[in-house]
């Protein structure tokens, strides 16, 4: 099961996620995300601290999640992964095409220099 939230600031939208992000969760997932990207935003941000488990299904929605951002021009952010997707990301080496940060990382770039 997967539980997407999201908010609005300065043009960036953010998506709190909760639960698996898997092959039972990937359409939920891209149609919620595909409906966030329709407004344009100048940037999209993944909370994933919710995340629990990802599978290749996940990993594969935000390969393609990164590749749609980026033709469009939308900068896509992963903040507050859980330590064992972390070191999974570092691992597969996909800490190279995707920005991770800490949530505090984030806020501070995007809201509290701004």
């Amino acid at each position: 099961m997967l539980t997407i939230t999201s908010e609005t600031k300065n043009g960036i939208v953010i998506m709190h996620m909760k639960g698996e992000l898997d092959i039972d969760t990937t359409h939920d997932f891209k149609t919620a995300v595909n409906a966030k990207l329709a407004l344009k935003p100048t940037a999209l941000a993944l909370n994933m601290a919710g995340i629990n488990y990802l599978d290749s299904s996940g990993i594969g929605a935000l390969v393609k999640l990164n590749k749609d951002t980026h033709s469009a021009g939308i900068e896509l952010i992963l903040f507050d992964l859980e330590e064992g997707i972390r070191n999974m990301f570092k691992l597969s080496r996909l800490e190279t095409i995707f920005t991770l940060m800490s949530s505090s990382m984030f806020f501070e770039k995007y809201f509290i220099s701004k």
